[in-house]
């Protein structure tokens, strides 16, 4: 995970790439996905690994998200998932997220 040094994006605390797994009710799927996220002003911005490109190459983040995640009444704990030792699970009463760090 990176975090701004120039002070250019307002308000970034971090941002960086991680292998998300699909939640929601429609989607059963187990296959991890690598996205590009940021977490600006209490919510979890990602986007497709790729954005990660254009960020650092301009330095500034499209307004449409692929997904955002309100951070507010959330906690953030460690996960156990096999082969992947710096994995996190966001858990709140509305939604049960697990990421983990690309290496």
């Amino acid at each position: 995970m990176e975090t701004p040094t120039d002070g250019g994006i307002a308000r970034m605390q971090l941002s960086g790439l991680l292998l998300k797994q699909p939640f929601g009710p429609k989607n059963q799927s187990t296959k991890w996905t690598k996205r590009f996220f940021v977490l600006k002003d209490g919510y979890l911005l990602y986007y497709l690994d790729s954005d990660k490109k254009d960020f650092d190459r301009k330095q500034f983040i499209h307004l449409h998200p692929k997904g955002l995640l309100p951070m507010g009444g959330c906690s953030v704990e460690p996960a156990a998932e096999s082969g992947h030792p710096f994995s996190i699970r966001i858990k709140s009463t509305e939604i049960n997220v697990t990421a983990k760090q690309t290496l």
